[in-house]
């Protein structure tokens, strides 16, 4: 009887063990499947939460730098005020004022009759087709005076004009952190020459180069040209050459 109910006591004994070590067993794994779907579900929703803000960012930096190209942007149009001094020698101008001279008396004592120098001043347009090609409309009237002054007797005055009128396209290659640039280009001018009652007009092509500082309101551009200009006088003398051609250096600020 004894021996039986200790039997019983071990059986009862061993089953409660075995109940509690099944369900620490069931809970442990619990666990661990909660662990391992809750990592996929964590990592899903940090990837969908990256993707989303990478989106975010993209689109930021998208509009950035729209605004900053927007505020960089060269101008589409300006225009500009310039003045250029030039360097020629008209031939046949210089022997009528020297002719004129010789009739009238009167002789150099300092200095010399000829011209050499003319001034021009215009007026310029600028189109910007890219941010490395231009296009400029210039409106330019240059003069060539000449003083002669007689001591004992009138003196006399010469002036040797020009108005042009044309287009030039220019190319523009980036220095230092792209601002500033230096250019190049040609294009035609349609020239009108006039000294004393000879007159005369000229279809030729202009080139010239230079260097653009940008200011930001103000454009500064220090600029060389070279004109090469012939034309002669139809209606007093076939002869007399009107002679333009100039190596001229100047300066224009465009707005």
């Amino acid at each position: 009887m004894k021996k039986s109910l200790f039997i019983l006591s071990f059986l009862i004994i061993y089953c409660q063990f075995s109940f509690s070590e099944n369900e620490n067993n069931l809970y442990e794994n619990s666990k661990i499947t909660n662990k391992s779907l809750l990592i996929p579900v964590q990592e899903q929703f940090y990837s969908n939460t990256q993707v989303k803000n990478q989106g975010f960012l993209e689109q930021a930096s998208f509009l950035s730098k729209i605004s900053s190209s927007s505020s960089d942007e060269y101008k589409l149009f300006s225009f500009g005020l310039g003045y250029s001094l030039g360097i020629f020698y008209p031939g046949d101008v210089n022997k009528y004022i020297e002719d004129y001279l010789s009739d009238k008396k009167i002789s150099i004592q300092t200095g010399t009759s000829d011209i050499f120098t003319n001034y021009a001043f215009y007026l310029s347009f600028n189109f910007s087709l890219t941010d490395n090609i231009e296009l400029i409309g210039n409106c330019e009237a240059a003069i060539a005076p000449k003083f002669i002054v007689v001591t004992n007797g009138n003196s006399e005055t010469f002036s040797f004009s020009r108005f042009s009128v044309g287009a030039i396209s220019n190319f523009h290659i980036p220095i230092g952190s792209g601002k500033h640039s230096i250019f190049f280009g040609a294009g035609p001018f349609f020239h009108n020459m006039k000294f004393e009652k000879y007159s005369g007009s000229k279809l030729a092509v202009r080139g010239n180069a230079g260097a653009s500082f940008d200011f930001g309101k103000i454009n500064l551009r220090p600029v060389v040209s070279l004109d090469v200009v012939k034309a002669e006088d139809n209606q007093y003398n076939d002869n007399f050459e009107l002679n333009y051609t100039s190596f001229n250096i100047g300066v224009c600020v465009f707005f």
